[in-house]
């Protein structure tokens, strides 16, 4: 009962906790760092909430711009079939049009025609501001309330994160450039914090300026799962070895597959991460040797001691 109560108090800083799954999902990660503000995680089979509990603290003082709020959290009454009289009247009034599918229909979100306060639908109380068409302003509180209240197995959530987000005509071209860079996942205003990208099936993009975020992201991922298979609490990473694991990570990526790379012993566990084998492919920096398809790194961790290893 003492282990299971820690488990829960750890989840905290852990990922793969949220979404339930008959079986224990599999840990597919893919690390990529460009330059000193610049890094990228991508891994599968994380919930927002998943982050939420892990990031919540820094995202909260953000101000935040989402370029894709499902379509869930919109006031539902505001929807209508997709005809080309209903969209030229969105696009004369507003810069681009927020569409879902109903079955084999196109519905359009008609934000012409939106209250300033009834924007969402009934019961959440988050202060949201249309700003372009299809893009909306509101706090990195406002993005946490949000985030908690989508279903987070359907439609897409994107956002970035901001230091702080100008008013009048420098946040429409910052709108412009943010855009940008969500397509081409990367930062170009040094007020960029943070930015999330979700996939249907609880896929999950992120990209932090600072490097202990990303320290923070790989092993949240990693001790989820061994906490979902192990059923114990483990003690934090340290930052030596979660910069190995990052070495090792970058531009390659890493499997483990819950049945056959996880092995529990009464006082340590390991955990075989096969390298290169993600979805996410290969890219590896100029000078780095071809993989020939069967590298693996081996994760230890010794429960008496509570220490963390890395060997390749």
């Amino acid at each position: 009962m003492a282990a299971n109560s820690a488990v829960m108090q750890a989840a905290r800083d852990l990922f793969l906790q949220q979404v339930q799954t008959v079986e224990p999902p599999p840990l597919e990660m893919f690390v990529k760092v460009r330059e000193p503000n610049d890094h990228h995680f991508y891994c599968k089979h994380v919930s927002f909430l998943d982050v939420a509990l892990s990031f919540g603290a820094d995202i909260r003082p953000l101000e935040c711009l989402i370029y894709r709020m499902p379509p869930a959290l919109l006031n539902p009454n505001y929807w209508e079939p997709l005809t080309r009289e209903s969209e030229a009247a969105v696009r004369e009034k507003t810069t681009g049009i927020i569409t879902r599918q109903d079955r084999e229909h196109t519905l359009i979100w008609r934000s012409d025609a939106v209250a300033k306060d009834r924007i969402l639908r009934d019961g959440l109380d988050v202060p949201l501001e249309l700003v372009h068409g299809y893009v909306f302003r509101t706090t990195g509180e406002g993005v946490l309330k949000l985030g908690r209240a989508w279903s987070g197995g359907q439609d897409r959530f994107d956002w970035i994160g901001f230091a702080a987000l100008p008013s009048g005509e420098p946040l429409n071209s910052l709108v412009l450039a943010s855009h940008a860079d969500l397509t081409a996942f990367r930062f170009s205003s040094p007020d960029e914090r943070i930015l999330f990208a979700s996939q249907d099936d609880r896929s999950v993009r992120m990209l932090f300026s600072q490097r202990a975020w990303l320290r923070r992201a790989v092993t949240a991922a990693i001790r989820g799962f061994a906490v979902n298979l192990s059923k114990q609490p483990c003690a934090a990473i340290n930052d030596r070895v979660s910069e190995q694991l990052i070495r090792l990570c970058d531009g390659v990526g890493f499997t483990a597959d819950p049945a056959r790379d996880f092995a529990g012993k009464a006082r340590t566990f390991e955990i075989t991460a096969r390298l290169g084998q993600t979805e996410w492919g290969l890219q590896l920096k100029p000078g780095h040797d071809p993989l020939l398809g069967d590298e693996k790194i081996l994760i230890y961790y010794d429960r008496t001691s509570g220490i963390w290893a890395v060997a390749s």
